[in-house]
């Protein structure tokens, strides 16, 4: 008799358990800019069925460094190729978003990873919004092109970048409200 109670228990903990969870990253990213996003980056990591907000905003910084990074080696590899002759606006503009990139992953994504831990969120957020402003910078280097609706080699990485700052700044908003 108490064997089958306590399966049926059992399962009824482990159905309620990821609905909990789904609710807490619905509940963060309702209160973020960009809820569709906010959900589909958190849901791309597996440390997120268990998370609390915390661990969103870890997630989110480190997703900001990991996608530095790729945008980095994107543009070290555009750089290697032959479309973009050196001394050009756009190797030269190529070139300035790559040291924009390494700031990102190395300094604005690091500092926020390692003050966040430490109960600073205010850290994190002045972190994520110089990053908004960094990828916008990027973006702007390549001013003078044939027009303004022309896409530059890496406008799909800095509006990625952008809306991952952007969140990230808005979950570790959280974090500061709750202290």
């Amino acid at each position: 008799m108490l064997k089958p109670l306590a399966l049926f228990i059992l399962i009824i903990l482990c159905t309620i358990q990821p609905n909990n969870a789904q609710n807490s990253l619905e509940q963060t990213c309702n209160l973020t800019p960009n809820k569709t996003l906010c959900i589909q980056y958190l849901e791309s990591s597996p440390r997120s069925p268990n998370a609390d907000v915390h661990e969103f905003a870890l997630i989110m910084f480190n997703l900001m460094r990991d996608k530095a990074t790729n945008t980095i080696i994107k543009i070290d590899d555009l750089l290697a190729g032959n479309n973009f002759l050196p001394g050009t606006r756009e190797y030269n503009s190529l070139e300035m978003c790559a040291t924009i990139y390494k700031e990102i992953a190395t300094s604005n994504a690091r500092r926020a990873l390692e003050t966040l831990p430490a109960g600073d969120p205010e850290a994190a957020i002045e972190a994520a919004n110089d990053v908004v402003r960094k990828a916008n910078q990027c973006e702007a280097y390549f001013v003078g092109r044939i027009s303004e609706d022309t896409r530059t080699p890496v406008t799909d990485d800095n509006k990625d970048m952008e809306n991952v700052a952007t969140i990230s700044a808005s979950i570790a908003e959280l974090l500061r409200r709750n202290d």
